[in-house]
């Protein structure tokens, strides 16, 4: 029954699209895994989130800037041959390249209190 849902919404969305919308599902969920893991860093230090999707946003913009990719609507397009384009590590590799093991994203310490 959900395999049927499945192909029929990519039967109407055409399948570049769902192939698009799933790989930037993988990249919102491990930004928001980045978000979440720099929030609980800091909370060590006593500083609370005001949002965390604000916080994931501003990680996923700073991919989209590293890694020029389109943006459309705010939003990086994210291709399944970008994600692919990452050794079979796959995101922990991913998220090290852009942030170095230890380092903090900057830009999101506004954003926290």
């Amino acid at each position: 029954m959900e395999f049927h849902a499945d192909a029929v919404a990519a039967g109407v969305s055409g399948s570049n699209n769902l192939v698009s919308a799933l790989s930037r599902i993988e990249v919102a969920g491990n930004c928001y895994a980045t978000a979440l893991s720099d929030a609980n860093d800091r909370l060590k230090e006593n500083k609370v989130a005001q949002n965390i999707f604000i916080n994931q946003l501003t990680v996923l913009r700073s991919l989209a800037s590293e890694y020029k990719l389109p943006v459309r609507q705010g939003l990086p397009e994210v291709s399944y041959h970008f994600i692919q384009s990452f050794p079979v590590a796959g995101w922990p590799y991913f998220i090290i390249c852009i942030h170095g093991p230890g380092k903090r994203l900057n830009k999101m310490v506004g954003y926290f209190r």
